[in-house]
């Protein structure tokens, strides 16, 4: 305090030297202005002794601070237990630094607003009655907008509270600040938080030296509580280490190559039979333990894979145990190389599998027992089929010609009986036969016409489901000049076909599945055809690409456990191929997806050569003056076909769909109805809805099946917006003959009809009703600004419920089909899209996902595919659960229904106005 005395006697000598000259000049000098100026000079006088006196201060508070953050950081130094330590820091800085608080904040995520504080430390001076400051949980973006950058980068705040943005003024205003320092946290590189000290009772200036004092401090804390972490981290690693080692019988073993010497950890030794140093850190020692075969030693098999600069490699070997018995080990290893490319050091750690080998060695021994008794058994099946079938022959056969004769009303009744139970055994044979010639590679094959794409886009139809709810892209890519149609076994490589596009969309969580055809001529008519299923999924190992061809094999062991199946599909596959001259093949990049194909040879069809169904439509559509297009449709008539569906628009469809083949259907609106019907009278074909009020789909064929009697069973086919594997087993595990995917097209329902009925053993007594009327032969109209119509839409797509109709119809087929489909449509749709709102406040799921199916089957139905998937998101959302709102995208399907609505209005107009042209 000597400085200080002589300071203020200076002050008052500097505060007497003007008055004295005053004096001395007053004889020369106005009075008045003379005690004016004395004055001016008196207060510049005492303002430059106050900032003296300040700086005096400040020095002497800068000193104090630096001693506290001394003490500070050797006390973290010696500390053991973070939380008290820092505690502690704290205090001792507080409490030499006048400071009134000091706190650390810690950044959490929270919400949408990113960082959030969470308040970790506080220290606050309780001499002047100060109050904790509470930030926590304040949202940084929110209370701190301003400041977040600037602490992100590093910069570190200081100066009175007036000094701060508005917004930041406000929250250190609510929380008492008067004057502040806050210093930024980063560990490793990543902004951790912030470390503040502040004033409430008074402002403070914030000397330089003084904050780099604070800032080493807050550096120093960070560093202490990465220690502790790195601390905490080693020994919960060793302590994992020690149990594993234990429990697994895992060894680490490091080759000092430069030295020449080896360690062997305690697990190695005690695998050995060896306690302490009885086996030495030297070559010797670890080549007498770690055993290959009698030709190749341990070093000698290392030493070559450093010859071919191998960095990590597996080996599978002995370990030669101290009372002379061999232990089955396994070892991984990893080389390391210095600059020039000289190996240093290898190290790696060792297994004992000697249970893993004996549990392997009697899984093989089963796995070869099992393979015999499938054999023994696929070839009993196989012998019994064949002689079931030789009488079972004889039996339908006089069955067929009894027909012919005369017979009572009775003997029909059980003549009938007998035929659809023989057809019915029949079908069981020929499936248990199929399935023992794959079993047993004796396949027989069929040579049919297969329409290619027709048969892939079905195919397709199948994972739609599945494909939609990952997000995957699907594709089908026809090669340049690829033939409509050829002959091989469609079955077969449907089968195929099938089985690798399930594999793909399986395995496959984001991206795209491309299937491609593409086609190489020969000679004679003949040809390679090439398919193709690319995906971009997870891909397979190189060294697991020929095992996953193995029975029960896929390409990792947890695949199974992950995606689930047996991994017989791909053998399958193969064996079918092989059988047809082929091969399947596969390429793959782990991470990028896979590709499998195979090339068959084939031969185009001849042009007078068609599908069935093909041949039918142009008799009906093309010859109806014919004799045999009036036999056909005929027998059509007399099929008694029932229509189970409660959707307006769908029953319009289907039922235009059957009048356009020539077949006439009854509608009933749900399961109970259909039930009820088939009770009452006979009919020869339910296609059924799944989802129906009263009674779905599945439901009711359970009550078909299970009470009507054999004579009276239909064929019964589900149609379903829903195509997934699950939903496909649903329905033929209650005992339904087919599937028809919605919307339904004209040539798969003509080919799903021709698959299941002989039109020539249907008769009834009903008369013959006008099914098709004969075309209109409409003249070809020259003005092509006439017949076009305006195609800009961007709801729906004309052309896909144009094809519902057959991609061949007659346009004004199509354009009339088109104007019904539509009004029907805009006439249900309007009280279908308001109801999602009222089931979703009334919390009605169960008539809210029967809205969301039925709206997603009926607006693909015209073509209107965004509104579908908005419908199909709905659907699964309640599937799953119905957790949190759906009210935006309730929202947005009404809106895409107003967009939607004003296109189809716009465009059945012009359909309108194009017919009224025609006519």
């Amino acid at each position: 305090m000597g400085g200080y005395t002589q300071f203020s006697c200076l002050r008052e000598s500097i505060t007497c030297l003007p008055l004295l000259q005053m004096f001395s000049k007053s004889s020369k000098l106005d009075t008045h202005e003379e005690l004016q100026r004395a004055k001016q000079e008196l207060a510049l006088s005492r303002r430059r002794a106050q900032l003296l006196e300040q700086r005096l201060r400040n020095n002497q508070q800068v000193f104090v601070d630096f001693e506290s953050i001394a003490k500070a950081i050797g006390h973290l130094i010696v500390s053991k237990d973070s939380e008290r330590a820092v505690r502690d820091t704290l205090s001792l800085i507080g409490e030499g630094s006048a400071l009134d608080r000091i706190y650390i904040l810690k950044n959490t995520q929270g919400g949408h607003q990113g960082a959030v504080i969470n308040q970790v430390h506080t220290w606050v001076n309780k001499t002047g009655n100060v109050q904790a400051p509470d930030f926590q949980s304040l949202p940084y973006e929110v209370f701190f907008p301003t400041w977040i950058a600037r602490l992100k980068n590093g910069e570190h705040l200081f100066g009175s509270l007036d000094q701060a943005p508005d917004i930041e003024h406000l929250t250190l205003a609510k929380q008492g600040v008067v004057s502040f320092l806050w210093i930024p946290l980063f560990f490793d590189d990543e902004w951790w938080g912030v470390m503040g000290f502040d004033q409430v009772a008074h402002d403070r200036v914030w000397h330089p030296k003084e904050i780099s004092g604070y800032v080493l401090l807050a550096t120093s804390i960070m560093e202490f509580m990465r220690r502790q972490d790195l601390e905490e981290n080693l020994r919960v690693f060793q302590e994992r280490y020690d149990m594993a080692s234990r429990a697994g019988q895992v060894g680490v073993w490091d080759w000092d190559i430069e030295n020449n010497r080896v360690f062997l950890d305690p697990s190695i030794r005690s695998m050995a039979g060896y306690r302490g140093q009885e086996l030495g850190d030297d070559l010797e020692s670890w080549e007498k333990v770690f055993v290959l075969d009698q030709d190749v030693k341990w070093v000698e098999e290392l030493n070559r894979r450093i010859l071919n600069h191998e960095k990590d490699f597996e080996l599978e070997h002995w370990i030669r145990h101290s009372n002379g018995q061999l232990l089955g080990a396994f070892s991984r290893g990893k080389a390391v190389y210095d600059k020039t490319g000289k190996a240093i050091r290898i190290l790696g750690t060792t297994t004992d599998i000697t249970h893993l080998k004996a549990i392997q060695n009697d899984l093989r021994s089963a796995r070869d027992l099992a393979e015999e008794g499938s054999r023994s058994k696929s070839e009993f099946m196989a012998k019994m089929s064949h002689e079931i079938r030789t009488p079972l022959n004889g039996v339908m056969g006089f069955a067929t010609l009894l027909k012919h004769t005369e017979l009572d009303s009775e003997q029909e009744d059980y003549l009938t009986n007998l035929e659809t139970s023989s057809k019915l055994l029949l079908s069981m044979v020929n499936n248990i036969l199929d399935f023992s010639k794959i079993e047993a590679g004796k396949l027989d094959l069929e040579q049919k016409p297969f329409d290619i794409q027709g048969s892939i886009e079905t195919i397709l139809q199948v994972f739609g489901d599945s494909v939609v709810k990952k997000g995957l892209k699907m594709e089908f890519v026809p090669g340049e000049g690829l033939p409509s149609c050829v002959i091989t076994d469609p079955l077969r490589i449907q089968q195929v076909v099938l089985n690798l596009i399930g594999n793909a969309v399986k395995f496959t969580e984001q991206g795209s599945i491309q299937i491609s055809a593409a086609w190489k001529d020969e000679k004679d008519g003949k040809g390679r055809l090439r398919l193709a299923v690319k995906d971009s999924g997870i891909g397979i190992e190189p060294s697991r690409l020929k095992a996953i061809f193995e029975p029960f094999t896929q390409a990792d062991s947890s695949m199974t456990r992950r995606f689930g199946g047996s991994g017989l599909g791909l053998t399958i596959c193969q064996n079918i191929l092989q059988a047809m001259g082929s091969r399947l093949e596969v390429t793959s990049t782990v991470g990028e997806g896979s590709e499998f194909s195979f090339e068959i040879l084939v031969e185009e069809t001849a042009p007078e050569i068609v599908q069935d169904n093909e041949s039918v439509r142009e008799t009906i559509t093309q010859s109806s003056s014919s004799r045999a297009a009036e036999t056909i449709l005929e027998q059509r008539a007399k099929v008694k076909i029932l229509l189970a569906e409660d959707n307006a628009l769908n029953q319009q469809v289907i039922s235009k769909l059957l009048n356009r083949l020539g077949y006439n259907a009854v509608l009933v609106e749900d399961g109970q109805e259909a039930v009820d019907a088939l009770n009452r009278w006979d009919f020869d074909f339910v296609f059924m809805d799944l989802m129906m009020p009263n009674l779905d789909g599945i439901s009711a064929t359970q009550v078909i099946r299970e009470t009507l009697p054999p004579a009276k069973q239909p064929v019964i086919v589900a149609l379903t917006a829903n195509t997934s594997e699950e939903d496909i087993n649903n329905c033929m595990s209650v005992g339904m003959n087919d599937f028809l995917s919605k919307p339904v097209e004209l040539e798969t329902l003509e080919r799903t009809l021709n698959e299941h009925l002989d039109s020539t053993d249907f008769e009834s007594d009903r008369e013959p009703e006008e099914a098709v009327s004969n075309p209109i032969e409409f003249d070809k109209i020259q003005d092509k600004a006439d017949e076009q119509v305006d195609q800009s839409f961007e709801h729906f797509d004309p052309d896909y419920m144009r094809n519902l109709m057959g991609s061949d119809s007659e346009p004004e087929i199509q354009d009339e089909f088109s104007i019904d489909a539509i009004e029907i449509f805009l006439e249900t749709t309007d009280e279908l899209v308001e109801s999602f709102e009222t089931y979703s406040r009334e919390e009605k799921w169960k008539d809210f996902e029967r809205s969301a199916h039925s709206l997603k089957g009926t607006a693909k139905t015209v073509g209107a595919l965004i509104l579908g998937n908005l419908a199909l998101q709905l659907e699964l959302w309640v599937k799953d659960g119905h957790s949190g709102s759906r009210k935006a995208e309730i929202r947005q399907v009404a809106e895409e229904y107003q967009a939607l609505a004003k296109e189809l209005t716009r465009y059945r107009s012009s359909l309108e106005e194009k017919k009224r042209r025609i006519s």
